[in-house]
């Protein structure tokens, strides 16, 4: 017997569907900044956690959340481009 509502597990897996354009402007946006060593790059991370969750593969987005708090940002630049590059998706 199960006590969860059919609706949210039919709806499991469309909750983690990425639109792939806003998952490349906000690569896009990220790359910029990382590239300027701005500050802003946190707080992109934060806002935008499950996009660069679903870019980025397992084992990369712990590398990639510690390489952006601890403002390692060229080397998150290098982690983001490598992800972007798996992925087929074009960065500047």
């Amino acid at each position: 017997m199960s006590t969860l509502p059919p609706g949210p597990v039919a709806d499991a897996g469309a909750a983690q569907a990425v639109d792939p354009q806003k998952l490349a402007d906000v690569a896009t946006q990220m790359q910029g900044l990382l590239g300027r060593f701005d500050a802003a790059a946190t707080e992109l991370f934060d806002t935008h956690r499950a996009l660069f969750r679903a870019l980025l593969a397992p084992d990369r987005f712990p590398i990639f959340e510690a390489q952006i708090t601890g403002y390692a940002f060229a080397e998150a630049r290098t982690t983001l481009a490598q992800a972007a590059a798996d992925k087929d998706l074009a960065l500047p």
